[in-house]
């Protein structure tokens, strides 16, 4: 198998609320992979920047701390540490996501196992901030960037593509191609799809495939302003545009939409009314049944503004 050695980790930062979970993150990756190459890019926020550069855990060797002072958002800041990798591989984790301990080890045995893969990652569980006795109705929690319904195998599996926290590509293949920047999150915006971008024009170029390895876990932390209502709302409205702006700019779509729908209407909301017959968790049930019925609203919105942009 490939040594970490071969391996760089792209941890891409902005907000320093963030602060202590970044030198978590980096002080966890630093302990279990001492031979990569730990790259921290700071998206245009110079406190931040100058706060971490004091810090003992930043300065270990194998850290590389860079700011960068002009950017569109995650995909700019993702485009430049490609740009930069000098290792065979690069793997991305996000600054409010924990890696397990064998999470990149278990990335690179998938990459080194299957000679046509393009790609792999593996699951991004939550991590809650603050007890809550609510949660999002499971095949809804990618709003909080977490995998979820397609994703419960014990097996790895080829899949679509792999999620922004928990990625990982052949360095030379991927500098073919660029992180959309209109499709990426920004300080302003929660819009996505450029995972999909990416996965998709590199199977089509090397006729390869992206692998979900369940045994590559990291965790995300849920922080508390992602349970209010506006951030959730906001989610669903960003995903539908950047959906739609992929379906009519790029001509790609996933299929995974379709079989969200499916699992929403012929398990989920069934599963939900039962409960209610039965009188059980009412106040779960029907928050849950708000949170589709707004996520219906929204996504039509996000869908037809995505279209009319183009």
């Amino acid at each position: 198998m490939n040594g970490f050695h071969e391996l760089s980790i792209v941890v891409p930062c902005a907000y320093e609320d963030r602060m202590d979970d970044i030198i978590h993150s980096v002080s966890l990756l630093i302990e279990f992979n001492p031979n990569s190459v730990i790259m921290v890019i700071i998206d245009r926020n110079e406190y931040l920047y100058k706060q971490l550069s004091k810090h003992k855990i930043i300065n270990n060797q194998i850290v590389k701390l860079t700011l960068m002072r002009i950017s569109t958002g995650l995909s700019s800041v993702r485009n430049f540490a490609v740009n930069n990798c000098n290792t065979k591989y690069i793997a991305f984790i996000d600054d409010d996501a924990l890696p397990t301990r064998n999470w990149a080890k278990n990335l690179l045995t998938t990459m080194d196992r299957y000679d046509d893969a393009i790609g792999a990652g593996g699951p991004i569980l939550k991590l809650m901030s603050i007890s809550q006795s609510r949660t999002l109705p499971y095949p809804l929690l990618w709003i909080w960037g977490c995998t979820y319904f397609l994703f419960n195998n014990s097996k790895i599996i080829k899949v679509t593509n792999n999620f922004g926290s928990n990625m990982i590509f052949e360095t030379q293949k991927l500098i073919h191609f660029k992180f959309p920047e209109d499709l990426a999150s920004t300080k302003f915006s929660h819009q996505g799809g450029e995972e999909l971008y990416i996965c998709q024009k590199l199977k089509k170029k090397f006729n390869g495939h992206v692998y979900f390895n369940p045994k590559a876990i990291v965790y995300h932390r849920i922080y508390n302003k992602r349970y209010h209502l506006p951030y959730i709302f906001n989610r669903i409205y960003y995903e539908a545009v950047s959906k739609s702006r992929l379906k009519h700019k790029y001509s790609m779509s996933s299929p995974n939409s379709n079989e969200l729908l499916r699992i929403l209407s012929l398990h989920y909301l069934p599963f939900l009314f039962s409960k209610l017959i039965k009188l059980q968790n009412i106040r779960q049930v029907f928050y849950e049944l708000g949170i589709l019925t707004m996520f219906s609203i929204f996504s039509l919105i996000g869908l037809i503004k995505g279209r009319n942009t183009y």
